[in-house]
């Protein structure tokens, strides 16, 4: 269920709303784009496949404890997820309203509508920021008032800032900053970076970053995606008052890591989502402390 927990975190982080932009440079490259430019490009760059399948490795790192696990995907576009571990073990299905998962291991199994686990995360989940957030696009609608221009060179990304709209207890609403950046040679999201205060002394990064896009049919895709969660304390006791997070003034430890390398990507093929729970499993809760 690790797997699971660390994805509905990311999926509370990524639900957040975009912020008006506070940082301006005034040295601007002439050749870059403006935000109603870019957001043109990204709404260009969306994928428009039928369906996607492909080979999966992921492999989680939890405080210098690693596993590694092989597995398949199988998307049909705005309908339905599908994930398969070597042999059938562990499924997973997401569909427009429902989230669905069973272990033959451990003989459980978990049930629940989208209406649930926003309950439970405080959040409006759907479907739609899930497959979003799998193929490298943004979660939402892009506006031009949340466009960040601090960065001004040529292939540097384009940024956007976001700030929370949450009833989670597991986000300070108070002490949130966050980002995410764009490519500018492809204009698919780069990274979701998103920093939240925990206390006084420390806070947590999660940034979700994607790598090595690939062609295909002539629409582009990540072949990895990395999701990291570090702990950073203060080593600066005046930083203890202070609302800005100064990263110079923090010691970062990795806490977790999910690696995903995609394999093996094909497009637009007919194939069937499997997914029976057995009658004697043992149905389980969502936790995502």
């Amino acid at each position: 269920m690790r797997f699971l927990k660390y994805f509905f975190v990311l999926i509370i982080i990524s639900s957040c709303k975009p912020t008006k932009d506070i940082t301006r440079s005034t040295n601007l490259d002439t050749e870059r784009l403006n935000a109603k430019q870019v957001i043109r490009k990204v709404s260009k760059s969306k994928s428009k496949f039928r369906s996607f399948q492909s080979k999966l490795k992921i492999k989680l790192n939890n405080k210098g404890k690693s596993k590694s696990y092989s597995a398949n995907i199988r998307i049909i576009k705005d309908k339905a997820i599908w994930l398969s571990s070597t042999a059938g073990i562990v499924r997973v299905l997401i569909t427009k309203d429902s989230l669905f998962y069973y272990n033959k291991l451990q003989k459980n199994y978990l049930k629940s509508s989208f209406s649930n686990i926003d309950e439970i995360l405080g959040l409006k989940l759907s479907y739609e920021t899930i497959e979003s957030l799998l193929i490298s696009e943004p979660v939402e609608k892009i506006n031009k008032s949340d466009f960040n221009d601090s960065f001004n060179s040529k292939g540097d990304p384009y940024i956007f800032n976001w700030s929370i709209i949450s009833n989670s207890s597991q986000i300070n609403k108070n002490v949130f900053e966050g980002s995410y950046f764009i490519n500018s040679n492809n204009f698919k999201i780069n990274q979701y970076s998103f920093k939240i205060k925990q206390g006084r002394n420390n806070f947590n990064l999660y940034e979700l970053s994607y790598f090595d896009f690939t062609e295909v049919d002539n629409m582009t895709f990540p072949s990895k995606i990395k999701l990291y969660k570090t702990n950073f304390e203060v080593q600066d006791i005046e930083q203890e008052n202070s609302v800005t997070l100064n990263l110079d003034n923090y010691e970062g430890v990795l806490m977790d890591q999910i690696n995903l390398e995609f394999k093996s990507i094909k497009l637009n093929n007919k194939f069937k989502l499997p997914f029976k729970i057995p009658g004697d499993y043992k149905k389980i809760l969502i936790d995502v402390q």
